[in-house]
This record gives structure tokens, C-alpha cells and sequence, in this order.
């Protein structure tokens, strides 16, 4: 009982102190009328402690989440991120974490002020980190003057506690909302639409720290591989690969040709110019081949990553490899799953298959499962899919997502449109997108793939 009390009693000094200072890492100018604090920590159930948060973000993020990250330490010397709790902004719900009594560490602090985001919280056991590389491939011709041969690639991974650090924004300082490019970029058709404040969704965050140290241990990680939409860029599912990053995957993507905008380390702005480059409609002759190569080159870089990288030497498992893509870099990863033999299953959102033809002429002999919208780009546009599915001898399955459209398949709907349906759809393609990978990657019984039980958004169900 004692121990219980003194460790109850040093946390509320912890706290009294936090509801003072605030533990602003990262002061907001954003005129946030409620800055993230401690508030109590008292005992709940057996061998639990409750400890009670507050703050809230400017009305403009109101739509949207907050992160309170918490840092924990055993001697007030020694701080690691340990956790995060996630705010709905607006509600009038207590915000409240619960952690055993038993853990080693005896006191918490909250470490920045504001830390919003449109992204639900990674439901895994573990935190996840995320760097981004620059890799530069000789297999590259495109017009683009000065970055032809240089692409951004960034990885989600499972990660081990360590000293808090600022999340990297959803979108990079490249959206220069100050001058009409990027604002008519960011509020395009190609991206958002809903009107606000543009400072709203340059500074939106993801759930992903960068630089945390990768998962401790010796197991080695199954590898996943993202394409994103076309025209649109590497983050544009973040959600999706911190989701399976938080269950152990190590998630790679990379900004293909036709990134709108990709920002590399010495500054350099890289610009799809659909004049002077590749022309988004020749996407089936031109840019979906340079992809296709673009991801097999990516391949052959994590194979020396894991030889001599030293965040990921020895912990890559590159024989367990999957890849996942949305629309035009759904076609993308159909293509490479068809042709590289170090792909074992692919998972398509909505894929474009217009622009892969040796896949809608040779079909698919690996495991694949096709997620499809009910409102297309156009009313033929799940029909490939549905051939290749018909085709197939095996392992493979389509279904259509009732009341869905193209864009339930990005991360963009969720800060354009933040309503309870799009999260509800997000978490349903996730569920079977991480079942699916760890049925035929990690050979674990995954009772989803047997059917779509009833009373679901799941329509059109095919399997072989």
C-alpha cells in the first residue's frame, strides 16, 4: 500500500508542475487556447494508474484530432516517449490514459502543446517510427531537369521508445501556400477541396516519430511495399503504413515520377510537369513502366539496406515481401508483384488497370487481394479485377466497399471529408489489408478471408 501511495504522490507532483509549465517542446503559434497538460494521476482499477489530460487546439483544427504524447522517466532525468492519447478535438469527454501501477517508469510528462492530425491512432503494440531517404538510380530518364535521377523515399517501421521529437508534417514544406501554385495545388482537384484555412493542412501531422530507433530485439521484419496515386505523392496513405508499421511490418514508398511535388535534402524542388514530362493520359505507355523499375530498383536498395544500413542491417526478412498500392500505383505494384519473384502477395486499392497491360494480358499468378470502390473513376473500372480474380486458380480475392468512392482509399479524404463513415471505411480496408498480409506473408489463420460476414459494407465478394 505504501509503495502505491508514494508512487501516486510523486506523479501528482509531475503533474502539478506540467499544469504550470506546460512541457511546451514545441510552442504553437497557432493561438491554441488550451495547451496540453497533466492534470491528475490517481489510481484506477487494480494495478492501474488514470492519468487525466488536458488541452485543445485553435477552432480551425476542430475538425481533426490532437496527439498528446506523453514521455515517461524513472528518475527525472532520463525521458523516452512511451505513449500517446488521442484527442477528439471539441469533445467535452475527459481525455484520459490508463497505465499499469507496476511499470517501471513513476512519472509522466506531456511534451507539446499542439500536435493535430486528420489520422486515426495505429492500433498495433507498437510505437512506429519513420525516416525518409534520398536513393538515386541510374535506370531514371526523365525530363525533369536536375532530378531525374534522385527520388524521396520514406519508411514506417515498428520502433522502441526514445526522447520525444516533433512528428514531420502530412505535407512538406514544399506546399508553399504563399504563392497561388500552391495554394491552387493544395485546394486542386488532385487534393483538397473542402475550404480552410491553408495553414490547417500544412501543419497536420502523422502518428509516426522520425528517427526513433527501430523495434529492439533480433526478428527480423516482413517488408512492405507502397505505390501511391497517381499524381499524388509517398505520403498520401501514411495511415495505412503506420497502421502496419504498429504490428510489425517495415513499410517502404517512394515518390515516383509523377509526384505532383517532392522535396529533396539539398532543397531542390522536383515538379511533375505533365507538358515537358511524362503526360498524365500516357501513363500506360510511359510513367507506369519507369514505376514498374522505379519499385524493383527500390527492392534491390532495401536488399542493402538490410546488408549494411545501420538502423535496419540484419532485420529486413526479404523473403517476406508484399505490396499494396492505390490506383495508378495499384497498377504499379500489380505489375511488379506479376514480374519480380521476391514479391510473394499484393493488396490493389481501386487499381488502375488501364495502365498495366501485361497484367490484365497475363493475369496474376500470386496471392492478391483487390479492394474496390462502388463509385469509380468510371462504370468499367473494377471490371480487370474482376477478370483476374476469374482467372486465378488460386488465392485471390475481390470485394466492393458499399457507398465508398475512389478517394476512400487515400488518407486525403480523411482531411477533406473527417466523418464517421470515411474512418469507419478506412479501418474496414485496413482490416483486410493487415489480414491478408499476415495470412500469406506471415502464415497466420485469418478468418476474415473466409467470407464477408453479414451485415458488413462488403459487396460483390469473389474468391478462388
Amino acid at each position: 500500500m505504501r509503495s502505491c501511495c508514494v508512487y501516486i504522490l510523486r506523479n501528482w507532483l509531475l503533474a502539478s508542475v506540467a499544469s504550470v509549465l506546460g512541457f511546451l517542446s514545441s510552442p504553437s503559434s497557432y493561438g491554441q487556447s488550451k495547451p496540453h497538460q497533466i492534470l491528475s494521476v490517481q489510481s484506477g482499477d487494480p494495478g492501474q494508474i488514470v492519468i487525466g489530460l488536458e488541452g485543445d487546439p485553435d477552432p480551425d483544427f476542430q475538425p481533426f484530432f490532437d496527439i498528446f504524447w506523453l514521455e515517461s522517466s524513472y528518475d527525472l532525468i532520463h525521458w523516452q516517449v512511451t505513449h500517446s492519447v488521442l484527442h477528439t478535438n471539441g469533445s467535452t469527454a475527459a481525455t484520459q490514459f490508463t497505465s499499469p501501477s507496476n511499470n517501471t517508469a513513476c512519472f509522466f510528462r506531456a511534451v507539446t502543446n499542439i500536435c493535430p492530425t486528420a489520422l486515426p491512432k495505429p492500433t498495433g503494440p507498437y510505437l512506429v517510427g519513420t525516416v525518409s531517404k534520398l536513393f538515386s538510380s541510374a535506370t531514371r530518364n526523365s525530363t525533369a531537369s536536375g532530378t531525374n535521377r534522385e527520388f524521396m523515399v520514406s519508411i514506417f517501421y515498428p520502433a522502441s521508445p526514445a526522447s520525444w521529437r516533433p512528428p514531420e508534417p502530412y505535407f512538406e514544406p514544399i506546399w508553399d501556400t504563399g504563392t497561388p501554385r500552391g495554394v491552387t495545388v493544395l485546394f486542386g482537384k488532385q487534393f483538397l477541396t473542402t475550404p480552410r484555412a491553408t495553414e490547417v493542412p500544412t501543419n497536420l501531422v502523422s502518428h509516426a516519430l522520425p528517427g526513433l530507433p527501430l523495434l529492439e530485439g533480433k526478428d527480423r521484419f516482413p517488408i512492405l511495399v507502397y505505390g501511391h496515386g497517381g499524381q499524388y505523392f509517398r505520403r498520401d496513405n501514411i495511415h495505412k503504413m503506420t497502421e502496419l508499421a504498429s504490428y510489425g511490418y517495415v513499410v517502404v514508398s517512394a515518390d515516383y515520377y509523377d509526384a505532383w511535388f517532392s522535396y529533396l535534402p539539398n532543397g531542390t524542388l522536383a515538379v511533375y510537369d505533365p507538358q515537358s514530362d511524362y503526360d498524365h493520359t500516357k501513363l500506360s505507355t510511359g510513367l507506369h513502366d519507369l514505376s514498374v523499375l522505379d519499385t524493383r530498383f527500390l527492392l534491390d536498395e532495401l536488399e542493402r539496406l538490410d546488408q549494411s544500413d545501420s538502423r535496419f542491417g540484419g532485420r529486413l526478412d526479404l523473403k517476406k515481401i508484399g505490396v499494396l498500392g492505390w490506383s495508378f500505383g495499384g497498377a504499379v505494384m500489380a505489375d511488379v508483384s506479376r514480374t519480380d519473384t521476391r514479391v510473394k502477395a499484393a493488396v490493389l486499392y481501386d487499381a488502375a488497370f488501364w495502365s498495366a497491360t501485361g497484367v490484365t494480358l497475363n493475369g496474376l499468378s500470386k496471392p492478391f487481394l483487390c479492394i474496390h470502390s462502388m463509385r469509380p473513376p468510371t462504370p468499367d473500372w473494377p471490371l480487370p479485377a474482376i477478370d483476374l480474380v476469374n482467372r486465378a486458380s488460386k488465392d485471390a480475392y475481390f470485394f466492393q466497399i458499399t457507398d465508398s468512392d475512389h478517394g476512400n482509399f487515400s488518407d486525403v479524404r480523411l482531411i477533406d471529408k473527417p466523418t464517421p463513415f470515411n474512418y469507419q471505411t478506412t479501418a474496414l480496408i485496413l482490416r483486410y489489408t493487415r489480414a491478408f498480409f499476415d495470412h500469406y506473408l506471415l502464415g497466420q489463420t485469418t478468418p476474415l478471408l473466409d467470407g464477408p460476414p453479414a451485415g458488413t459494407q462488403l459487396y460483390n465478394w469473389k474468391q478462388k
